[in-house]
């Protein structure tokens, strides 16, 4: 499974070396963060690029997002999805693969509702429109009414081989490594920032504490401590994975361990 660490400009570095990216399409005007994913389509990774409905509440339109989709060279963009929406998710998406396909571009879908049966509904409706679509993205928000394990299930009981993708994460990583053990090879990737919004907290994911009520600037981020973002962006990528394997030994005393990884993931599993 492919892993996506979404980081402020300022501590993008530290993707540098990663394959799978996940460019916020409403920060693509700057150049510099353009810039990033421009070069790392050139070089052949695979660059998702959002529609802004995370960070802004409402898609942004169809035409701007073909038009910075091609600035970038992305892989695949995400077409218009409204968050608990199930006819306005699939008005606007019909018209973006369209516009996508016609345009030359690849385009994932991202089924929403406002409970299990209608997002299931949406999600039928648009299994319909392959091959126009390139693959389908399992939001984070539908764990309020449905684990996602479940949506990968019946994503999977209606095709076989349509790529998944898990777009964010709802709060504990070991959710997407349980995901990826159940259904093995069937998740494409996962994408999300949470490693940023520990760090910009100044917590450490090892720590087992919950997601601190964190903000930053994601074009910036240079006050959060590279050393931190470091670690947390690498406990997160160890934790998406569905089994972890320690080159250190047990310790007795837990107290000199407490904050290290290995401990951590020995205490909570």
């Amino acid at each position: 499974m492919k892993i996506a660490t979404i980081l402020p400009l300022r501590r993008m570095g530290f993707e540098r070396d990663n394959d799978y990216h996940m460019a916020l399409a409403h920060l693509l005007y700057n150049e510099e963060y353009r810039q990033f994913f421009i070069d790392k389509s050139a070089r052949g990774d695979h660059v998702i690029m959002d529609n802004g409905v995370v960070e802004t509440g409402i898609p942004m339109r169809i035409e701007e997002l073909i038009s910075l989709a091609k600035t970038i060279r992305a892989t695949e963009l995400i077409c218009p999805d409204f968050l608990g929406n199930r006819w306005e998710t699939v008005k606007w998406s019909s018209h973006g693969v369209y516009q996508a396909d016609i345009s030359g571009l690849r385009s994932m879908v991202v089924p929403q509702g406002r409970d299990q049966d209608d997002w299931v509904k949406c999600m039928e409706e648009m299994l319909t429109w392959i091959p126009r679509i390139s693959a389908i993205g399992v939001s984070k928000f539908i764990t309020s009414y449905m684990p996602r394990a479940k949506a990968v299930e019946l994503i999977d009981a209606q095709d076989h081989f349509i790529p998944i993708h898990l777009l964010g994460c709802p709060g504990d990583p070991r959710e997407i490594a349980d995901i990826s053990s159940q259904f093995p090879g069937r998740v494409r990737g996962v994408d999300s920032g949470v490693a940023a919004f520990y760090s910009a907290g100044g917590v450490r994911m090892a720590s087992g504490k919950p997601r601190p009520d964190s903000s930053f600037d994601f074009l910036d981020g240079s006050e959060i401590d590279p050393h931190l973002i470091q670690e947390n962006r690498e406990y997160w990528r160890m934790m998406c994975l569905p089994q972890v394997v320690f080159d250190g030994k047990e310790d007795d005393d837990q107290e000199e361990n407490s904050g290290s990884i290995g401990h951590w993931w020995r205490k909570n599993l």
